[in-house]
């Protein structure tokens, strides 16, 4: 996710957290599936109370949405580490359960192997290039259609390119912006529904309303078409936000605007998490 700080920001509304007592054990049955191997309680759920308003006012939380958040800086500084062993499962009730999944290794072995995929294939011509430069101009006139249509043209290329269906595409106007309790603020940028096979991009700021710059949408789209691709043809299902997924994404958005990949250089956050070092990476090294 990229995050971004805003000083002025509103008051979230209050929260009440109430957990539903009675027919607890048949709510478990229901959720629990066959391949679970031990569920257990949070033992202290009062102290995920935060967490749980904030997924209630989050729009589209359900977990078929790849959501690319926006930080006032650059993209791509807090990616998260392998699963762990033990996955929390959360529903709408606010009730947290610790469950271990069976498939728990095949997520971490599809985690690490998109991980050390770093590398991406682009095409030797201008087909990319072309529909690309199509976005900008559509942007500059500032009207969703004509920069929907002009990003069906990039992902029925890409897509053609790289063998897979073409995703449906939505331009949206406002990006939402989410506050939290503590000041940090989101913008939310783009997501693609896994399910659906959707992508949604938004094309003017959240809160000045203006029609974004050309190198934030178009990195914004190929963010979401590479969610799109991983699905599709890398067979990583979960598609998760590792250093590889960002170095692929930033080939493809670097060949289809003409410029100068850069390397990135990542530095280790807590919790097997990573964040893009910008000052290292603008120097080159």
């Amino acid at each position: 996710m990229r995050f971004e700080r805003r000083n002025n920001t509103a008051r979230l509304r209050d929260f009440h957290l109430r957990l539903a007592v009675l027919s607890i054990s048949g709510w478990i049955r229901r959720v629990v599936g066959k391949d679970v191997l031990i569920p257990q309680f949070d033992r202290n759920p009062g102290c995920h109370a935060r967490q749980i308003a904030w997924n209630r006012c989050c729009e589209g939380s359900t977990t078929c949405l790849r959501c690319n958040f926006g930080q006032q800086t650059r993209p791509g500084d807090f990616l998260r580490g392998p699963p762990e062993r033990q996955d929390r499962l959360e529903n709408t009730h606010g009730i947290d359960l610790y469950v271990r999944f069976a498939n728990q290794a095949l997520l971490r072995e599809a985690y690490l192997r998109s991980d050390q995929l770093c590398s991406l294939e682009v095409p030797a011509d201008d087909r990319l290039r072309t529909p690309a430069r199509s976005i900008e101009e559509a942007l500059n006139a500032e009207q969703s259609a004509p920069v929907r249509k002009a990003c069906l043209e990039f992902l029925t290329a890409a897509a053609a390119f790289y063998g897979v269906a073409r995703p449906q595409v939505r331009v949206l106007a406002a990006r939402p912006l989410r506050v939290r309790e503590n000041r940090w603020a989101m913008e939310l940028f783009g997501d693609y529904h896994l399910e659906k096979k959707l992508i949604r991009v938004w094309m003017r700021t959240a809160v000045q309303k203006r029609v974004t710059s050309i190198g934030t949408f178009l990195s914004t789209l190929c963010h979401e078409f590479c969610h799109h691709l991983d699905c599709e043809r890398l067979g990583f299902r979960d598609t998760p936000h590792t250093r590889g997924f960002y170095e692929r994404a930033a080939a493809l958005y670097h060949h289809a605007r003409s410029t100068q990949a850069k390397r990135l250089f990542w530095a280790p956050l807590p919790n097997g998490r990573w964040r893009i070092d910008w000052p290292r990476t603008n120097r080159g090294g």
